[in-house]
């Protein structure tokens, strides 16, 4: 297998794997899946690639959705 199937199998068990803790999380907690997936995910990446790297992935993600620009006109008012 090549280094980059073996990179994609990992990250693919890896999303499995906290797919599963999330909704398992929510169904005891009551909470929502979207919510505890984000809670996972969020400390996984502090672990992976530090705060600064993390800031700097949901600034993408908020420029890339519609609510950025909701939240820089908000911002400017």
């Amino acid at each position: 297998m090549s280094g980059q199937a073996q990179k994609r199998l990992k990250q693919y068990l890896v999303d499995v794997s906290l797919s599963a803790i999330a909704e398992f999380t929510s169904e005891t907690k009551g909470t929502s899946f979207s919510v505890e997936l984000g809670e996972l995910y969020y400390n996984r990446m502090l672990r992976s690639i530090g705060i600064k790297q993390y800031e700097v992935q949901v600034n993408k993600v908020l420029e890339a959705t519609s609510g950025a620009v909701e939240e820089k006109q908000l911002a400017l008012v």
